[in-house]
């Protein structure tokens, strides 16, 4: 298959991801046919374009301390990318990657290399409190601002290995718990943007800054992070 027709495909199979079903179901279709290798290829093959441009405007290191790779751009409808957490071995604090949050978009996930944890959190007035914040983005950075306090109660506590996929609601609070002592990759598809903002809750006391910079990838580091990611899928 050509890059064009490689990455031709996955749009065909992703571009009608209207909500996080169809997202979940988009998802297997790609990982079943073996078109995630192909498409890598196509994206490095592809770097001399405009669209390898905007990708790599999409892809930077998360505040939350994973990578975050832009593979396609379908906005307003989708966003199609792959997330990668790096091994930190023993002397990483576990469970303190990512603080609760909810998305401004439905979104389905499949794990391709290693595995992580994923807590489900649902608001109960008996609940643990937590300091609640409301996060917008910009071009730029990501906004927070206090929002006062709010109890959650943990409903589910996952951990999902390779092969896994699911599919969460823009509503849904969840916190992800990487594995220090392995290196995980998860694609991740995006549905149409449903809120205006994120909801964001911290340890009580925790500080969190007002401002958090988005420093996206030039090309280079784009398609060499495409390359660095390609050669770990194998």
């Amino acid at each position: 298959m050509t890059g064009a027709g490689a990455i031709g495909a996955v749009r065909g199979l992703v571009e009608g991801a209207d909500s996080a079903q169809a997202a979940l179901g988009a998802l297997g279709a790609l990982v079943g046919s073996g078109l995630t290798a192909p498409l890598l290829d196509a994206l490095v093959e592809d770097a001399p374009s405009p669209e390898t441009a905007a990708r790599a405007a999409f892809s930077y290191r998360h505040a939350l301390g994973f990578e975050k790779l832009m593979l396609l751009v379908g906005e307003p409808h989708y966003m199609l990318r792959a997330h990668i957490w790096p091994r930190t071995g023993p002397t990483a604090e576990p469970g303190t990657t990512e603080h609760i949050h909810n998305h401004r978009f439905g979104f389905a996930s499949a794990v391709l290399l290693g595995d992580l944890g994923m807590r489900l959190y649902e608001p109960d007035p008996a609940g643990e409190v937590f300091a609640a914040h409301e996060e917008r983005i910009t071009t730029g950075e990501w906004l927070i601002r206090p929002r006062g306090p709010a109890r959650l109660r943990l409903r589910a506590d996952l951990r999902l290995a390779r092969g896994t996929r699911y599919c969460l609601e823009a509503e849904a609070r969840h916190r992800i718990v990487r594995n220090p002592d392995v290196r995980t990759v998860t694609l991740f598809l995006e549905t149409a943007t449903e809120r205006a903002h994120t909801d964001v809750y911290t340890a009580v006391g925790t500080p969190v800054p007002p401002t958090a910079p988005k420093r996206p990838l030039d090309r280079a580091d784009y398609v060499e992070a495409l390359r660095s990611l390609r050669s770990l899928l194998g």
